[in-house]
């Protein structure tokens, strides 16, 4: 496999698992006659909630990072005739980059503004 395809794929895994992700909190349940089966564990699904957006904002980063070092490097490192090759990468690198963070933070702001409201 080329390196182009590696990163699309990688860049694809990401974006399959923010999409892919959803977040549910559920609380206060008008359980009527069935108190018994009701223990308010909403505050687990939120600490769960909390884990893996946290883990995939550390993860989508640390890859955005490392791939930014990489075409940094390559960039630096290329002849002048690479160079231009190495700019076109940019452009998908970028908008994969602001997608991720733009993302990630959305999400983050949408549960905090969620567990507020609820």
């Amino acid at each position: 496999m080329t390196r182009k395809k590696i990163v699309r794929i990688i860049g694809i895994l990401i974006l399959a698992m923010l999409l892919g992700s959803t977040f549910v909190f559920a609380d206060d349940i008008n359980t009527g006659g069935y108190t018994g089966i009701y223990h308010g564990g909403s505050q687990s699904i939120r600490n769960a909630g909390s884990l893996i957006l946290g883990v995939v904002q550390v993860v989508g980063t640390s890859i955005a990072v490392i791939m930014l070092v990489i075409i940094a490097i390559r960039y630096f490192t290329a002849a002048p005739e690479a160079k231009a090759d190495i700019k076109s990468q940019l452009i998908p690198y970028v908008i994969g980059a602001v997608l991720l963070f733009a993302a990630s933070n959305l999400v983050s702001i949408v549960a905090t503004a969620a567990q507020e409201i609820f």
